[in-house]
């Protein structure tokens, strides 16, 4: 029962996490900070959508997957290092996030994933990981030049947006982390009375 509970509130765990995160006012904090508060978020936010998407079995059947989906959600602000040193050329779009922050990259990773035999699924989750960054992404910061190279500006929506989203993947989530836990019980008990009859 104990076990049950815990899996079904870790959802909402997530989401009391991001809003921790996201409470403290970024104006003048330390680019060290921002990112140490910034990255954990998009980890959570991805865990969201995983579990509500997929579900807790498959995500523990397919965990090298998983696991490199949620590192390319975070790996993907590696292209924000050209903004902080002089690079000779503006990455930028709209004086915003990098060209790299856009639904071009995940395209590209997908079709690279589709076109190569060596690691294909790795790069399907890193693709996959790449849209859940944008996840975050569009409702933060500047927004994201998500139609680049075709659309030369950022898109945002309100952060109100985000923070409602963050909850319905909580509500699905929660619900299929109980069933999960629920079967996992009930097997452990089939289990138990299996091996108690089988002596």
């Amino acid at each position: 029962m104990i076990k049950r509970a815990a899996a079904t509130s870790l959802p909402w765990f997530l989401v009391a996490l991001v809003r921790w995160l996201d409470s403290a006012d970024h104006d003048g904090m330390p680019l060290i900070e921002v990112g140490a508060r910034d990255e954990p978020a998009h980890v959570a936010t991805s865990v969201l959508v995983l579990l509500a998407v997929l579900g807790p079995d498959r995500m523990a059947r397919h965990r090298t997957a998983v696991a490199t989906a949620c590192a390319s959600s975070v790996l993907i602000d590696v292209d924000h290092l050209p903004l902080y040193v002089d690079f000779p050329v503006d990455i930028r779009v709209d004086k915003g996030r990098p060209f790299t922050h856009s639904l071009s990259t995940a395209a590209a990773l997908g079709l690279l994933a589709a076109g190569v035999r060596f690691r294909r699924r790795e790069l399907a989750a890193a693709s996959a990981g790449v849209g859940l960054h944008f996840v975050r992404d569009i409702a933060t910061g500047p927004g994201l030049p998500l139609w680049w190279p075709w659309e030369q500006r950022g898109r945002r929506v309100p952060y109100a947006y985000y923070s409602r989203f963050l909850l319905v993947l909580a509500a699905v989530g929660s619900v299929r982390m109980h069933r999960w836990a629920h079967q996992a019980a009930g097997q452990a008990t089939r289990s138990a009375k299996a091996t108690t009859s089988s002596t």
